[in-house]
């Protein structure tokens, strides 16, 4: 593979676009924003994405038209479409917001959905196990499949000497992000990629990938899983085992 073809951008306030990764994986566009104590975002009502909001850094409070969630770090909201929202800053405050691009049937479907608006407690999600990983990796399933079409988001944490074997999956297409202690290694086919804290990471399709971590490195970084028809739901049903 081309090295070429793997993209990557660490997120820092030197960034003067807010737009990350623009269409990179088709139907997306990844955009960041930051902001101190008592700093308002506001959105209003879309007809042709859903909008998935990480906290990756500090807190905020998510106004819902009234309805208040109060939201700390690596904590994920998605709000319905068709409904505006606004998120206040109660300190300084890092958002990534992941726009995935729906069809006019899957906008209606989402319009009309009792699973949204969806808040994840990242502290409170549930856990899973997976035959790529070792027991004492900590994997969390944030946004299950069917939440958003085509679309599924879980995190990944372990310490020390650790890995996360190679595999591949032709039916799903991913991003990779760092969350603030991440220091580890992505083996992506015969490239070993430094992957480092706050870095959106795009592992490109059919790519035979997987994460390596020394005894002084800690893993820490959420997935996110871009799904291609009923194959790739498939996929997310079978390959990971929910713990009770």
């Amino acid at each position: 593979m081309n090295i070429k073809n793997i993209h990557a951008v660490t997120i820092s306030s030197e960034i003067n676009s807010p737009c990350l990764m623009d269409q990179e994986i088709s139907g997306t566009t990844v955009n960041y924003f930051s902001g101190k104590s008592g700093e308002v975002f506001s959105w209003g009502k879309c007809d042709k994405f859903a909008r998935i909001i990480i906290f990756l850094k500090g807190k905020g409070t998510i106004d819902n038209d009234g309805v208040f969630i109060h939201a700390s770090e690596k904590d994920v909201y998605i709000q319905r479409p068709d409904f505006p929202f606004r998120i206040i800053a109660n300190d300084e405050i890092v958002l990534i917001e992941l726009l995935r691009y729906l069809t006019e049937e899957e906008f209606l479907e989402a319009c009309s959905s009792d699973q949204l608006p969806y808040f994840a407690d990242y502290y409170k999600a549930q856990t899973y196990s997976e035959e790529c990983k070792s027991e004492k990796t900590i994997s969390r399933m944030l946004v299950p499949a069917r939440i958003v079409p085509s679309f599924a988001m879980g995190s990944v944490q372990t310490s020390g000497k650790d890995m996360v074997e190679k595999h591949s999956h032709p039916m799903l297409e991913q991003y990779f992000l760092g969350m603030a202690e991440n220091e580890c290694t992505a083996l992506i086919d015969d490239i070993e990629f430094p992957f480092g804290p706050y870095t959106l990471l795009h592992i490109p399709l059919g790519s035979k990938h997987g994460i390596s971590s020394s005894e002084d490195q800690q893993v820490h970084y959420y997935w996110m899983d871009f799904l291609f028809g009923e194959e790739g739901l498939k996929f997310m049903d079978t390959a990971h085992i929910m713990n009770a």
